[in-house]
């Protein structure tokens, strides 16, 4: 059965690459200059920018599934008018080109974020999908769209859709890249600050093995959560120093400070019309709690992730 990845050279699409190759599958991935993919396995490399407004019509010749993983998830700019190429039109462009195509399935690869979330005690599930970001955030309105468009394929032309919502992936092979700065300065720093909100941190390793897994397990039309273990920013730095053995002064950020900064970053933003690392909207997403259950994938897909102290201990021995 043949495979086509996108964001294959991605923090996700790289592991989902190589896990699915071992479990028995032909990879194709996509990518706007395929003599820089690297892999140590065969790979079938497409060229095709997704942020192009059409796709090659041969795309998807000979392909059986589709797993969209590509995506702009940069949070930093209030006002990232990229981001919605990737995130939604490229959706649409592939969920029609699998519908000419007769894919047998659609996965798409959304975020956790899009469901509402909950506390330790009732954290949140699939039941309770946003309608819109409560924060205004770009990059949760645009996979929002994404996940609309993939389930009026699935109601309308019977395309096998499947929504997979990781939460806050991490990847302990790699270095401070995307996701892994959080874990990354854990390890290194001796002052740590720390916003008051949480998060649901998952192992990279164990979202590719669910989305393997929803190949032929996954139920069409469903959507699934893929989280771990709840933590407080201030929970999740004490383990790392824990596994570490070492000591670091914890300092938490006040709510109020935060959200000043990620003003005083959007003021940036407009006189220097480069994005930073900081807005009102993350500001306020690092003082929630995003905590998520999974239950519903470990009823379909037999999803079991790791205890997360492995994965620190895994990144720990890379060094």
């Amino acid at each position: 059965m043949k495979i086509l990845i996108t964001g294959i050279s991605g923090l996700l699409g790289s592991n989902l690459a190589q896990l699915a190759y071992e479990t028995g599958y032909d990879i194709t991935g996509i990518s706007r200059n395929p003599s820089k993919l690297k892999f140590d396995f065969p790979v079938n490399a497409e060229m095709q920018d997704l942020s192009d407004s059409e796709l090659r019509d041969d795309l998807l010749h000979g392909i059986d599934i589709v797993i969209h993983c590509a995506a702009n998830t940069q949070m930093g700019s209030f006002n990232n008018s990229k981001q919605n190429l990737i995130n939604t039109n490229a959706v649409k462009n592939l969920i029609d080109a699998s519908i000419k195509s007769k894919i047998k399935r659609f996965i798409l690869v959304s975020t956790a974020n899009t469901c509402t979330s909950g506390d330790k005690n009732k954290p949140g599930t699939e039941e309770s999908k946003l309608k819109i970001s409560p924060i205004n955030l770009n990059y949760i309105n645009s996979k929002l769209k994404a996940e609309q468009i993939a389930l009026s394929a699935f109601e309308d032309h019977g395309l096998e859709v499947l929504i997979m919502h990781p939460t806050f992936i991490l990847n302990p092979m790699l270095g401070a890249q995307s996701s892994n700065k959080l874990l990354h300065l854990g390890l290194k720093k001796k002052v740590l600050f720390y916003p008051k909100g949480g998060k649901n941190l998952v192992d990279v390793r164990d979202v590719s093995q669910a989305i393997v897994a929803a190949i032929k397990n996954g139920i069409a039309g469903e959507n699934y959560i893929l989280s771990n273990k709840n933590y407080s920013f201030k929970e999740f730095y004490k383990l790392i120093l824990k596994e570490q053995n070492r000591k670091a002064i914890l300092i938490p950020l006040p709510r109020f400070l935060l959200i000043a900064l990620g003003k005083l970053s959007e003021i940036g933003e407009r006189i220097t019309r480069r994005p930073f690392n900081l807005n009102v909207s993350t500001a306020k997403l690092l003082n929630s709690f995003q905590y998520y259950d999974h239950s519903k994938a470990s009823n379909h897909l037999g999803y079991q992730p790791r205890d997360i102290r492995e994965t620190v201990k895994t990144k720990l021995s890379q060094k």
